[in-house]
């Protein structure tokens, strides 16, 4: 597990920003640029690294050594996380939500953003994939029905196929019904 993780194997185009586009466009409210404001907010003037925080990247060194641009937010030279109450600023990201903010979510997934994710993941010094800037713009968010079931008293409903998650969440909690827990 630990070799499969860091690199381009593990990594898939990333569908957040099309499914929140999907779900904005069709019961949005607010205006598309409010809704960054709080994470442009929080990566431009920065956050602390609370102590769960801390813990946590000390699991990650390893994987977080690869890269220099990550490991230079979160870890010291030594390769320690940095210690709890450090502020964490992060301009980059902040510059990438702000030109998805403002010019959509298809921003992200075209032009010098998806060159650059595409050349991370087919350049990783472990484990490189094939990912093409074709890849990133062809992907489509796609609405498909919920999988919902019965555990006690309670409807269960989660993501269907092809995630597994709601499927396998659903075949735990029929095996665990049985059992007065």
């Amino acid at each position: 597990y630990p070799d499969a993780v860091p690199g381009g194997r593990s990594v898939g185009v990333p569908g957040n920003l099309r499914l929140a586009a999907l779900a904005h466009n069709k019961h949005g409210k607010l205006s598309w640029r409010t809704l960054f404001q709080p994470a442009i907010r929080l990566a431009r003037d920065g956050f602390a690294i609370s102590p769960r925080m801390r813990a946590s990247l000390g699991n990650f060194a390893r994987t977080a050594a690869l890269d220099p641009a990550g490991r230079a937010l979160f870890y010291a030279p030594d390769g320690q996380p940095l210690p709890a109450g450090t502020q964490v600023r992060n301009p980059a990201l902040a510059a990438t939500f702000e030109t998805i903010a403002a010019r959509g979510a298809d921003s992200f997934y075209t032009g010098d953003n998806a060159t650059t994710l595409a050349v991370k993941v087919g350049t990783a010094p472990l484990n490189p994939a094939p990912m093409t800037t074709a890849d990133i713009a062809a992907y489509k968010a796609i609405e498909r029905p919920a999988v919902c079931g019965l555990y006690r008293q309670y409807r269960v409903c989660g993501m269907g196929p092809p995630s597994s998650g709601a499927t396998t969440v659903y075949a735990i909690l029929k095996q665990l019904e049985r059992f007065d827990m």
